[in-house]
């Protein structure tokens, strides 16, 4: 019965003629009439009515005009005319004020047909409109949204939107637009200046933060129109034009609102990896991570990120993947850290020099990702390599201005490497005929050094030529009492004679030195279980 009565009333609509359809808001009571049937019949699974509309172009353009946003609706209305008819009457409509009011309604039901037709009359009154008229002119909107939605539809028409932009005449929109507090047509305008490939002018001078101030939309808006006038656009259009610092914070607010949306867009991922402090720049910094994650979900970007060398560029991509996050996804994460082990394994002896040396890449990075690891990150034997070249150079100098890099580096070795690293560098202390500063190696050396150079098992040498210089300067006795706990090990494994000689050194220095100084050999002498320089003087 519902369908009959569909029917009915389908073939009464097809029945009305121009005059009634012209006279009032008729065409508004036709549109909607249809709009029921429409629903009527998709919500009882019926087949959609076929709705004659029996006017000419304006009204048939009216009526669309209502169906628009409503694909079902618009598909049911159907004309004898021709679509191309539609086509110079919409771009005529257009071009008059008086009738040109909801002509962007029009264009987006006729768009929505889909027809095969010659959009040049459209096009060629959009751009006259864009290029002549100012806002508030009836139909700019539907000049502006001509413009946009066709772009990309050939070289000849992306050449005109190219120029109305660099050329300032969008630009001057804007701002008028801005004057109208007309935001949607002026995020339309600012996507045009966009997509067009220029960068948006602040309007009438404004600064775009007040701007968006005023309308905290209007970053959202004009993404979406950049959406709908390119569907493919990367976020390369935003990026580019933060370059400019009178655009960075309309830019900054764009692309931050597609990557807390996770709406990408295509990305030129050989580009953006080479141009990566642009893009972060041109985004809030605490989104900094969660792009960097979604962006390591592209295609080609870990095959991209496998053929660059460990430049500034990857260091800095690799480094925020590595680091634990909650924005970064555990495979990331793990995939991040072992390419830039990997990396880091390239690199050669003579470039590792250079970064202890003078504290530039690639050991800083190379430090971050060891802090990421539980296990020692066990670099290549160019590390180790690189550090045996430097050792003459740390012993024999003073200051030693990369000495604690040098031993920071070699935590970046396997636990082996280190150890024997450290070892070789003890033989070389206790082989030295003298060493200046001793007391400031060892510091820079700390506890690690001590312990894995193995001290105790060179104790004899140890002691000769590590303890003893040291009880001759402020420095090395204040190092000697920091570290007396330990050193008592080595003089514990070391001869009767080496212990006896050490003993009657202390002795010695006692009648020397103020009862500060007698304090503090007192204190060795505890520690390392010799007796005491006081003693022997009551025995005497």
């Amino acid at each position: 019965m519902l369908a009959t009565f569909i029917g009915r009333v389908t073939r009464r609509l097809g029945e009305v003629q121009e005059p009634v359809l012209a006279v009032g808001q008729s065409t508004q009571h036709f549109a909607a009439i249809s709009r029921e049937l429409v629903a009527a019949a998709k919500e009882n699974n019926l087949e959609p009515p076929v709705i004659t509309v029996n006017s000419g172009p304006p009204v048939f353009l009216t009526i669309l005009a209502y169906a628009s946003g409503n694909r079902d609706l618009n598909k049911s209305l159907i004309t004898e005319l021709e679509p191309d008819e539609l086509v110079k009457t919409l771009a005529t409509l257009m071009q008059d004020a008086a009738a040109s009011n909801g002509a962007h309604l029009k264009l987006s039901a006729l768009l929505t047909r889909e027809e095969d037709v010659d959009w040049m009359p459209v096009l060629d009154a959009a751009r006259d409109i864009v290029a002549n008229r100012s806002i508030p002119y009836p139909g700019m909107m539907a000049a502006v949204d001509a413009l946009g939605h066709f772009f990309s539809r050939g070289d000849a028409h992306r050449a005109r939107v190219r120029d109305l932009v660099s050329t300032g005449v969008v630009n001057n929109r804007v701002a008028e637009a801005r004057a109208a507090r007309n935001y949607e047509l002026m995020a339309k305008l600012t996507a045009l200046v966009f997509v067009g490939g220029g960068t948006p002018a602040q309007p009438n001078g404004e600064a775009w933060a007040a701007v968006i101030t005023a309308h905290p939309k209007l970053p959202e808006l004009v993404d979406q129109y950049v959406r709908a006038y390119g569907p493919t656009a990367s976020m390369h259009f935003a990026v580019n034009a933060s370059t400019d610092p009178s655009c960075m914070d309309l830019c900054r607010a764009v692309t931050s609102h597609r990557v807390r949306q996770d709406r990408w867009g295509n990305m030129f991922v050989e580009t953006a990896i080479a141009e990566i402090d642009k893009y972060l720049n041109a985004m809030e910094p605490d989104l900094h991570t969660l792009f960097l994650n979604g962006f390591s979900g592209y295609e080609s970007f870990w095959d991209e990120i496998d053929e660059e060398a460990l430049n500034v560029n990857v260091r800095r991509i690799l480094t925020t993947l590595s680091v634990a996050s909650p924005a970064i996804a555990k495979e990331v994460r793990q995939r991040a850290r072992k390419v830039l082990k990997s990396k880091l394994d390239t690199v050669t002896a003579t470039t590792w020099q250079a970064s202890v040396r003078n504290g530039a890449e690639p050991l800083p990075v190379a430090q971050v990702l060891a802090d990421t690891q539980k296990a020692p990150l066990g670099l290549s034997s160019n590390l180790f390599n690189a550090l045996t070249n430097l050792r003459p150079e740390l012993v024999a100098n003073h200051p030693r201005p990369f000495g604690s890099r040098w031993f920071q580096a070699a935590k970046l070795l396997s636990l082996s490497a280190k150890r024997t690293l450290f070892v070789n560098l003890r033989d070389h202390i206790n082989g030295a005929s003298e060493i200046a500063r001793l007391d400031e190696l060892l510091q820079q050396g700390g506890a690690d050094f001590l312990a894995d150079g193995k001290f105790a098992e060179a104790s004899d040498s140890s002691v000769r030529h590590i303890i003893l210089p040291l009880l001759d300067s402020a420095e090395g006795l204040a190092w000697l009492l920091r570290n007396a706990d330990t050193l008592a090990s080595w003089i514990t494994a070391s001869s009767e004679d080496t212990q006896t000689f050490l003993k009657d050194q202390l002795h010695h220095r006692w009648s020397g030195v103020d009862a500060g100084g007698r304090e503090q050999l007192g204190s060795l002498a505890t520690a390392w279980t010799l007796s005491t320089p006081a003693a022997k003087e009551g025995e005497g």
